[in-house]
């Protein structure tokens, strides 16, 4: 699966390689102001999932502490993926 487009309106496009699929996953229930999040954009076909880590920041003097708390997301999410051993197709990728 590929993200090809988030435009930070909340919306983002993937494309499922898996069965040639487009579609669309809207986060606005997942963000509020100045948040950190792990999404996982799933397919609505053949249900092949992706995670997207999200960081939205109004506030400049939150954005280190934000950042950080992404750096967890995504260390807690890459401890999972190595205990239950990688997947074929999986890979960790940042945008």
């Amino acid at each position: 699966m590929i993200v090809v487009d988030y435009n930070h309106q909340d919306v983002v496009k993937f494309y499922c390689s898996k069965c040639d699929f487009h579609g669309e996953y809207d986060i606005t229930s997942l963000l509020t102001d100045n948040c950190a999040v792990d999404v996982d954009i799933v397919c609505d076909v053949c249900g092949d999932s992706y995670v997207l880590y999200v960081l939205k920041c109004n506030d400049a003097g939150q954005a280190k502490e934000l950042n950080a708390k992404l750096g967890v997301l995504k260390t807690k999410r890459f401890a999972g993926v190595k205990e239950r051993g990688y997947q074929e197709d999986e890979e960790i990728r940042d945008y």
